[in-house]
């Protein structure tokens, strides 16, 4: 599934840092949690994902719950 829509808020739209996953404010939040064995390691287990509509124009999930996933890929970054 592929969604494209533009971002209405700039300087919170895109973080990412070396406990976070891709960050695109909480719209798509995909991190590692503080305890997490694996927070040094390369192969971390990104352990708290959630979606909340607030800098994009559209929604990335129907609901707002924390999910799990397997493996993410983020294919292009339009600036």
């Amino acid at each position: 599934m592929e969604i494209s829509c533009y971002v209405k808020d700039y300087d919170q739209a895109l973080y990412y840092n070396s406990n976070h996953g891709p960050t695109f404010d909480d719209d798509l939040d995909i991190y590692a949690k503080s305890g997490n064995n694996n927070m040094n390691s390369s192969n971390k287990k990104y352990n708290f994902i959630r979606c909340k509509q607030q800098s994009y124009e559209k929604k990335i999930r129907d609901t707002e719950d924390k999910f799990s996933i397997k493996d993410y890929e983020v294919f292009q970054i339009l600036i």
